[in-house]
């Protein structure tokens, strides 16, 4: 090559997954299943040169269920009203947490009966082994007001369930 870069296509074996005409060259491949799969780009010149790099070996890892998340505190509603919320994930086990879906979703939401998304955990947060994840609404204030532990939960009327962000 003896020019400049106008165009670089990404292939996964010789499936062409994406090609893009702007520097820094870059794609995303989304809702790839989880494997082992051989990634090489190649790039062309303003004069017609091409030139293909050396095969790289990338692994997409599943998005498995995770087990060992309790709900140790929230609050539904605070000294600013309904939307003066949190929710404290704690993980109960020794490994860290990742927060993953494998829904095309964008985290872990905590949805109210109404099905009102009231907190998400985004993808990629991590809650580390034997600790807490403090997630809030966007109205959350630091009230006297210390809100509901899960037996009081328990014990409301109140019914919030997880699912996966499907709608956004």
């Amino acid at each position: 090559m003896d020019g400049n870069i106008s165009k670089v296509d990404f292939y996964q074996g010789t499936t062409l997954i994406g090609t893009d005409v702007a520097s820094p060259f870059t794609i995303t491949w989304p809702n790839v299943p989880a494997g082992t799969y051989s990634l090489t780009a190649k790039a062309t010149d303003d004069k017609g040169g091409i030139t293909t790099s050396p095969a790289t070996s990338v692994t997409v890892a599943s998005c498995a269920p995770s087990s060992g998340v309790l709900i140790s505190e929230f609050r539904l509603a605070g000294l600013n009203g309904s939307n003066d919320e949190f929710i404290e994930l704690y993980n109960n086990t020794d490994q860290n947490i990742p927060v993953c879906t494998d829904d095309g979703s964008s985290g872990w939401a905590l949805v109210s009966s109404d099905s009102v998304v009231k907190v998400v955990v985004p993808n990629g947060a991590v809650i580390p082994a034997r600790a807490h994840y403090f997630a809030v609404s966007g109205g959350y204030s630091l009230g006297a007001d210390s809100g509901l532990f899960l037996g009081e939960l328990l014990s409301s009327r109140a019914r919030l369930r997880f699912t996966s962000q499907r709608r956004f």
